[in-house]
């Protein structure tokens, strides 16, 4: 059964607050339907700081998708910012 909080938006911004991974929790992170260009999905994470670049996964599908974050142990804390982010910061 899946976890009730784990939740994945694409195309929203989001922070970590919990993962398996000490280094995730308060990143940002970006999950991008790139389907006509990869066939999958991209899951963009940054420090937030304007100086860091962006770095990004890629899973193939949805099933995958969930995967990464339930392995993972990923909550975020979605914003109702939607839209791509140009230098750590959300546009």
């Amino acid at each position: 059964m899946r976890d009730p909080k784990l939740e994945v938006k694409i195309g929203v911004i989001g922070r970590v607050v919990h993962s398996n991974d000490d280094k995730m929790i308060g990143k940002l992170v970006h999950v991008v339907d790139d389907a006509e260009s990869t066939g999958g999905f991209l899951i963009y994470t940054s420090s937030g700081d304007p100086k860091w670049p962006w770095f990004d996964g890629w899973v193939q599908n949805q099933e995958e998708l969930m995967h990464y974050f339930e392995a993972g142990e990923i909550i975020v804390q979605w914003s109702n910012i939607s839209g791509w982010v140009s230098d750590g910061v959300p546009v």
